[in-house]
C-alpha cells in the first residue's frame, strides 16, 4: 500500500483486472473508498476468478508537491485559476473581491507557472481543540542535579536529556505524534525562537520499543527517583497518545548548533514556554496539507492580481533648462525618490530604480537621467542594494548551512552570553544592572560627559595589580544619631588645646603599624 499524502489525477483508458481474492478492500488516505469514486466498476459480487473493470476515469497517483485546491476539488478536471473579476475574495477588504484590469478571455489564455517553495504543511500557528498553540511546549523539567559534566568512563554526559511537556494534539489538526514518524530521519523538534533558536532536539525513546518511556503518575505528573531525577521505564499508553493526553517527552541535548551544550541549566541557557518549534521527519495529517493548499491558493490569487497589470519601465532625461527653472525639484531628486507622472490624462506613481548624474568642467547644472518603475524590487533600489551587499557578504560563507547559526559570527546577541572578537566603542557610555545614581543608588555606569570626559560610578572597585590616580578625593558617609554628615575628609583628634579665640587640634602622625597617617582635610 502507498500512503497518498498528496494526490494527482491522471486519465487512463479502460482496463480489466482479474480478482484474485474475495476479500477485496480499497484504502485511500487510510480510509475505505468506494470503487466508483476511483473510476472503477465491478460487475456482480467479486469472487475469485471474476474480473474488475476500470472505466475511463481519473487514476490517483502520489505527489511530493502541494496541489492548488482547484485541482483537488475538481478531481483534476481544472488546473488553472483564471483572472476573472468578482469571484476571488480579497482578505484586505471584508466581503470584497479582486478586480482584474486584464481579464481572462476564453480561448486566448496567457498561462504562467509559478512555484511557491516556502508554502509547506506545518504546525506553525496551529491550535488544538482548547485553542492552545500546538507549536509551543507547556513547560520544561530537569533532573534535580542536572549539569553539563561528562562521565570520564563512558565519555558521555551524565544528564543527556531534558524534559518537555506537549499540549494535546486534538481538534481539527490533531494527530498522535508517535504514529507519525517517517523513514527519512529521526523525529526531532527544531526550535524557531528563543535562546535555543536553531537547535534540533531528537526525542528519546526506548531502544527496543521505540516508544516514549518517560514515566508519569496517574495525574500525568513526572515521577522521580530518590535523587530527584526523572524516571525512565516501560512505555505507558497515556505517554504515547498525544491526541488524548498532555505528554511529557525526553529531548536529547545537543552541541552542534552552538559552541556549548544546549540547553544548559547551569548557564541559564534554557527554553521557555513562549518559544516555538517545528517537528521534523513526521507525516502530517491531511488537514495540514489542506491548510497549506489553502495558503497556496491565497498566494496564487495574490500573485495573479499583482502581475495582471502591465508593468512599465520609463527612462526620463531632464534638461538643464528644466532644472534652472525648478531648483527645488533638483534639490529633492535622488535615488530613492518617488515621482508622480501625468500621461494621457492619467496619473502614475513611479519609483526611481536607477539614477545617473553627469557633470563636466564648465557645466553649471548637471545632466540627470532616471529609470522609473511602478514598484521597487530587491534589485531595483540603491538602498536595498546596499543591504543586499551586506547580506551577500554574510551568505557567501553560509552556503546551505543554517543562516542563524552562521550569522552569530557577525552579530552580538542580547538574549544570551556572547563574545566580541574586536573592540566595541560606546559613544555615550554604558550602564550595568538596574542603574540609579547617588549614595543609595544601585547598579553601575560609565558615562561620557558633554565635554568628552568620563564618569564611572560603582559600589565596589577591586584592583588586582596597581592603581594610578592624578588626584583622589575620598568622601565618607556616616550616620550619627540619625543625622547624615557628608565630609570631604576626617581625622581623629588625639588632643585639643584651648586658645583665646580658637581650638588647636592634634592628631597622631604615625599609626600603630608604623605607617604615616595622611591628613585628608584641606584648609
Amino acid at each position: 500500500m502507498t500512503s497518498l499524502d498528496h494526490i494527482q489525477y491522471y486519465v487512463y483508458p479502460t482496463v480489466s483486472l482479474e480478482v484474485t481474492s474475495a476479500d477485496v478492500g480499497w484504502l485511500l488516505n487510510g480510509e475505505i473508498a468506494s470503487l466508483s469514486s476511483l473510476g472503477l466498476a465491478v460487475s456482480g459480487n467479486p469472487k475469485s476468478g471474476h474480473r474488475i473493470t476500470q472505466t475511463v476515469g481519473r487514476y490517483i497517483q502520489p505527489s511530493k508537491t502541494l496541489m492548488p485546491p482547484i485541482f483537488r476539488e475538481t478531481r483534476g478536471a481544472e488546473r488553472f485559476y483564471n483572472a476573472i473579476s468578482g469571484i476571488y475574495p480579497t482578505p484586505e477588504i471584508p466581503s470584497g473581491f479582486y478586480d482584474f484590469a486584464n481579464e481572462y478571455t476564453e480561448g486566448d489564455p496567457r498561462e504562467q507557472v509559478v512555484s511557491f517553495e516556502n508554502i509547506k504543511p506545518t504546525i506553525k500557528g496551529m491550535t488544538n481543540a482548547s485553542g492552545q498553540p500546538i507549536d509551543k511546549f507547556l513547560e520544561f523539567a530537569w533532573d534535580a542535579d542536572d549539569n553539563d559534566d561528562i562521565d570520564p568512563e563512558t565519555d558521555k554526559y551524565y544528564h543527556p536529556y531534558f524534559f518537555a511537556k506537549l499540549p494535546k494534539f486534538d481538534g481539527p489538526y490533531g494527530f498522535n505524534l508517535f504514529d507519525s514518524a517517517n523513514e527519512n530521519g529521526e523525529m526531532a523538534f527544531s526550535m524557531t525562537s528563543g535562546v535555543c533558536g536553531g537547535c534540533e532536539f531528537s526525542i528519546g525513546v526506548g531502544s527496543e520499543s521505540q516508544k516514549n518511556i518517560v514515566q508519569v503518575d496517574a495525574n500525568g505528573n513526572l515521577e522521580r527517583d530518590s535523587k530527584g531525577n526523572v524516571k525512565l521505564g516501560v512505555a505507558q499508553d497515556r505517554q504515547n497518545d498525544t491526541i488524548h493526553n498532555e505528554v511529557w517527552i525526553a529531548l536529547k541535548k545537543e552541541e552542534s548548533t552552538y559552541p556549548v551544550l544546549m540547553p544548559s541549566l547551569s548557564r541559564g541557557l534554557v527554553p521557555t514556554s513562549n518559544d516555538t518549534f517545528v517537528i521534523l521527519y513526521i507525516n502530517l495529517p491531511q488537514a495540514y496539507i489542506t491548510a497549506a493548499e489553502h495558503r497556496l491558493y491565497e498566494e496564487i490569487i495574490k500573485y495573479m492580481k499583482l502581475n495582471n497589470d502591465e508593468k512599465f519601465t520609463f527612462t526620463i532625461g531632464f534638461s538643464r533648462i528644466f532644472f534652472a527653472q525648478n531648483p527645488a525639484f533638483l534639490a529633492q531628486l535622488n535615488e530613492n525618490a518617488r515621482l508622480l507622472v501625468r500621461y494621457n490624462g492619467r496619473e502614475y506613481t513611479f519609483y526611481i530604480s536607477s539614477f545617473k548624474y553627469a557633470m563636466t568642467a564648465g557645466d553649471v547644472l548637471p545632466n540627470i537621467s532616471v529609470d522609473l518603475v511602478e514598484e521597487l524590487t530587491t534589485t531595483g533600489n540603491s538602498l536595498q542594494l546596499r543591504i543586499d551587499a551586506v547580506k551577500q557578504d554574510i551568505l557567501a560563507s553560509v552556503g546551505g548551512a543554517d543562516v542563524l547559526k552562521t550569522g552569530l559570527k557577525y552579530f552580538l546577541r542580547k538574549d544570551t552570553e556572547d563574545t566580541a572578537n574586536e573592540k566595541l566603542t560606546f559613544l555615550k557610555g554604558a550602564k550595568f544592572g538596574k542603574y540609579s545614581s547617588g549614595p543609595l543608588g544601585g547598579g553601575g555606569a560609565i558615562n561620557v560627559n558633554p565635554d568628552g570626559s568620563t564618569t564611572a560610578e560603582f559600589d565596589f572597585l577591586k584592583i588586582r595589580r596597581k592603581a594610578e590616580f592624578a588626584e583622589i578625593t575620598i568622601d565618607e558617609l556616616k550616620s550619627v544619631g540619625g543625622t547624615i554628615i557628608l565630609s570631604n575628609a576626617s581625622l581623629i583628634c588625639s588632643a585639643v588645646e584651648t586658645l583665646d579665640d580658637r581650638y588647636r587640634c592634634y592628631f597622631q602622625k604615625n599609626g600603630t603599624d608604623g605607617r604615616d597617617i595622611v591628613n585628608q582635610f584641606a584648609v
